[in-house]
């Protein structure tokens, strides 16, 4: 998945504070420096969202999940002019066609996509340029 330069430099900066955080290591492991579980990915999103709510309160009435997230990045790529194709393999979809989905979602909301953009115009960057790999995130 790409990421926007502000987020990799956030990730940048929270690498520098892990400990031995060398390119194999997890950049969110659990307590024990493994592989988080799901469960605690959705508590660390809980406890995100109850802390972004104290400053927009509007937050504390949104149900959100991982899952909500990852819906809601592939939409901004979609309207930022990423190809859907290539969002279906950052996705992992089995098919194109259920990234197309989100196609369908916009264009039933009424939001407009706008043209193709190259990743450099858009803002986006590889996660590789963070020092990671798609197994790392863990």
């Amino acid at each position: 998945m790409p990421l926007w330069r502000t987020t990799a430099q956030l990730l940048r900066g929270w690498r520098r504070r892990l400990n031995e955080a060398g390119a194999d290591r997890f950049l969110f492991p659990n307590r024990g420096g493994g592989r988080m579980a799901r469960s605690n990915v959705t508590q660390r999103l809980g406890l995100a969202v109850s802390t972004a709510a104290e400053r927009h309160p509007q937050l504390a009435r949104r149900s959100m999940s991982p899952h909500t997230i990852r819906h809601t990045t592939a939409t901004h790529l979609l309207q930022s002019g990423v190809d859907s194709t290539v969002i279906a393999l950052w996705l992992c979809h089995e098919s194109p066609a259920t990234t197309h989905m989100y196609l369908q979602r916009l264009a039933s909301s009424g939001a407009s996509i706008g043209p193709i953009h190259s990743c450099s115009e858009t803002g986006l960057i590889s996660p590789r340029s963070v020092g990671m790999s798609s197994e790392t995130v863990g």
